[in-house]
């Protein structure tokens, strides 16, 4: 029960139930594990700007302890336009370091983002991060063209 409640609220309500689009990436890889995910933000016009809505779907899948693929689509609407199409982008990420062994997790993700919207490039990015659970610390690098 307390599990449909979430997404039964996200169907109902999909703007008052909306979360950010992007977030900080764990290190953390597990073989075989797979992934869809929905992400929805809005921000309500306040004056001076247009209300915005962004979504993305993504799925994701680990191939060994080490490497996991993920490929996203995005799009966006601003006031009252239709929504449009943003970006594909196709993630690989590659965990180099387990707790379990070196006492932190640590991983590089290699990124190729295909743009369709003015204003968006397309793009070629690196990123790195660390996890420690013992000092609940977390590092995300990033840089690329």
């Amino acid at each position: 029960m307390t599990r449909t409640l979430p997404f039964a609220l996200i169907a109902l309500f999909p703007l008052a139930a909306t979360a950010n689009t992007s977030s900080v990436f764990s290190p953390e890889v597990t073989a075989g594990t797979q992934g869809l995910e929905y992400r929805s933000s809005y921000a309500g016009e306040d004056g001076s700007v247009e209300s915005q809505f962004s979504q993305r779907l993504h799925f994701q899948h680990a191939f060994n302890d080490s490497h996991r693929l993920r490929i996203i689509a995005a799009g966006s609407r601003s006031g009252d336009d239709d929504i449009s199409y943003n970006y594909t982008r196709l993630e690989l990420q590659q965990q180099y370091l387990e707790s379990e062994v070196h006492g932190w997790d640590a991983a590089m993700r290699y990124e190729l983002q295909i743009s369709d919207r003015p204003g968006r490039p397309d793009r070629i990015r690196v990123a790195w991060t660390g996890k420690t659970d013992d000092t609940n610390f977390r590092v995300h690098l990033t840089w690329g063209l």
